[in-house]
């Protein structure tokens, strides 16, 4: 059921300057916080290939199955034949073990690995199996795995050479693929689960290829997972909108969950009244504190910002507390035409 948003345009507005230069000579593939293979453990080697394997035939039931009628039994088969429960415990273990010369960006894809749209989708194929979804899980299903195989490719670039050359072409990715699949969701992260309030004034394009929709991705599905964590009512609001209507060169991503008195003050202990510094101290609640920094690490690059604090002081993205809310927001480059 949908719920008016708490907080006012005006006030999502107000956030950050309408105007966000970049710096950049070229638009942002999306390419630049990604490792190969060889850069995990043998065993985290044959984990992620065994995950990423097991996705695309999963995916390809899934989309077999999308156009006409989901077969509930058939995909509980497959789930047992594909033995989706041992390939979750063996995930548990991925990057328990570092290398000893760890790549710099290892830590942030064994994350979103972990993490991105898997921390929702295990739940919600925990649930496939048991026979608790209805059509309208199944197709969430699908966006998810559809997502994470993108954003598996995204983070470990040679894991299918032919499928990521082809997320490299140029292709327009209009802002309806990011409403389609948030639009009357419920999503679960571990423990957790929040009703999703999509508000989107935004019609148009977003991105020019798979790639960069990937990064694009990695971003709101970590900024998402944590407000799921941490809402205090079950809810969470995604706003987005062009950052100036009058020449919509930007797009403002508005995330924003209520917020318990007790994490308002851990915040507020910690921070002060700079909240913004949530993206890049490594602080963490219960997570791995990787999140947040990871989609400051997309986000500054997609505007050719090399700086925390110029990216930061500037608006590009940030967080901070709005009556009994908790906001972060960013921005993304729209896609021309």
């Amino acid at each position: 059921m949908n719920q008016p948003n708490p907080l006012a345009l005006a006030q999502l507005q107000a956030l950050a300057p309408p105007t966000l230069p970049s710096l950049r000579a070229s638009r942002y593939f999306g390419d630049d916080n990604s490792v190969v293979l060889a850069d995990f453990t043998p065993a985290d080697q044959a984990v992620i290939k065994e995950m990423y394997a097991t996705l695309i035939t999963l995916m390809g039931h899934l989309r077999q199955q999308k156009d006409t009628a989901f077969d509930l039994p058939s995909l509980q088969a497959l789930l047992t034949q594909l033995s989706w429960p041992a390939l979750i415990k063996q995930l548990q273990q991925l990057g328990t073990t570092m290398p000893e010369h760890a790549a710099t960006h290892l830590g942030e894809a064994i994350h979103d690995i972990r993490g991105g749209s898997f921390a929702a989708l295990s739940i919600n194929v925990q649930m496939l199996s048991l026979g608790l979804v209805e059509d309208d899980d199944l197709l969430r299903i699908f966006f998810l795995v559809r997502d994470h195989l993108k954003i598996m490719r995204n983070a470990v670039r040679d894991i299918d050479l032919q499928r990521y050359r082809a997320d490299w072409e140029q292709k327009l990715h209009n802002v309806k693929l990011i409403v389609e699949k948030w639009t009357n969701t419920i999503h679960k992260v571990s423990n957790s689960s929040a009703q999703i309030e999509l508000d989107c004034q935004f019609d148009g394009n977003i991105s020019e290829r798979c790639l960069e929709f990937s990064a694009l991705d990695r971003v709101l599905y970590n900024m998402v997972n944590n407000a799921v964590r941490h809402t205090a009512d079950k809810v969470v609001y995604l706003s987005i909108f062009p950052a100036d209507p009058a020449q919509p060169h930007d797009v403002r991503f508005v995330i924003y969950n209520a917020i318990a008195p007790e994490h308002r003050q851990t915040l507020q202990q910690h921070f002060g009244d700079n909240l913004n510094q949530v993206f890049g101290s490594g602080f963490t609640t219960g997570g791995s504190g990787l999140g947040l920094r990871i989609c400051a690490h997309f986000v500054a690059n997609a505007y050719g910002i090399h700086s925390f604090e110029e990216a930061t002081s500037a608006g590009y993205f940030g967080a901070t507390l709005l009556d009994s809310y908790f906001v972060n927001w960013f921005h993304w480059p729209v896609a021309a035409d």
